[in-house]
C-alpha cells in the first residue's frame, strides 16, 4: 500500500514537475534548497542517473509514489471537468489547479495543469489546448 501522506500535494506537485519535466531529475547541490526533493531521497525513492550520476531520479518505488499522486490529482481533476463541462477556459483550469491543490504561484499551477491535461489519455480524457478571438485560450476535454 502506496502511503499518500508522505507528502502534501503542493509538496508532490514540485517532486512531479521535477521528475517529469524539465531535468527530469534533481540535482545532488539543489537538495539543500527543494525540502521534498531531500525527502524524497532520504526515503530511497531515487537512483543516480546513469550517465550523471549527481543527478537523482526516481526508482521503480519512486515512480509508483509519483504515479499515484498523479493518479489523484488526474482523478480529482475529471470530477472538476464532469462537474463544470469539457470546455473550461485555461484560466479557470490553472486556478482550480492553484486553489485545490494549494499552490504557491500561479506558474506551478500552469505547470501543473499542463501536466497533468496532457496527461488525461491514461484516465479516458483527450486534452484539446485551444483558443479563438471569441473565447480567449481554453481546454476541451473529449472522453475516450
Amino acid at each position: 500500500m502506496i502511503d499518500l501522506s508522505l507528502f502534501t500535494d503542493k509538496e508532490a506537485v514540485e517532486l512531479i514537475l521535477g521528475f517529469y519535466t524539465f531535468t527530469l531529475g534533481f540535482w545532488d547541490d539543489e537538495l539543500d534548497r527543494i525540502p521534498e526533493a531531500k525527502k524524497f531521497v532520504d526515503l530511497g525513492l531515487t537512483c543516480p542517473d546513469e550517465d550523471y550520476p549527481e543527478l537523482k531520479k526516481p526508482n521503480e518505488q519512486g515512480y509508483e509514489l509519483l504515479h499515484e499522486y498523479i493518479k489523484k490529482m488526474s482523478d480529482d481533476f475529471i470530477k472538476n471537468i464532469e462537474t463544470n463541462g469539457i470546455e473550461q477556459k485555461q484560466d479557470d483550469v490553472n486556478k482550480w489547479f492553484l486553489d485545490n491543490l494549494k499552490l504557491n504561484t500561479i506558474e506551478d499551477a500552469e505547470d501543473i495543469a499542463s501536466y497533468i491535461c496532457g496527461n488525461l489519455y491514461h484516465y479516458g480524457y483527450k486534452t484539446h489546448k485551444c483558443s479563438s478571438l471569441r473565447k480567449g485560450k481554453f481546454y476541451w476535454f473529449e472522453k475516450i
